[in-house]
């Protein structure tokens, strides 16, 4: 984290402090979410999703082909041919 100083009207001060103690966020948290939405930097749940359960499937995939292979070797060798 990098810190980073910024001044605001008096007004626009009071008005961030009532809205983050409704909330429940602390200073940083409000101006931080603030800042990613809008900037349009916030992450889809798709996003997240994939970040989280990607590496799964991707794990689960390589075992699915690896099984398949070797159910059609050992379908090759016990079937006849054509």
């Amino acid at each position: 984290m990098e810190r980073v100083a910024i001044t605001l009207p008096k007004n626009l001060q009071k008005a961030v402090e009532k809205k983050r103690k409704e909330i429940g966020l602390n200073r940083s948290e409000i101006f931080r979410k603030a800042l990613v939405s809008l900037l349009g930097l916030e992450r889809t749940n798709e996003e997240k999703a994939i970040e989280k359960y990607g590496p799964i499937y991707e794990k689960l995939n390589k075992e699915s082909l690896k099984i398949s292979k070797k159910m059609m070797s050992i379908a090759r060798k016990t079937l006849p041919g054509d």
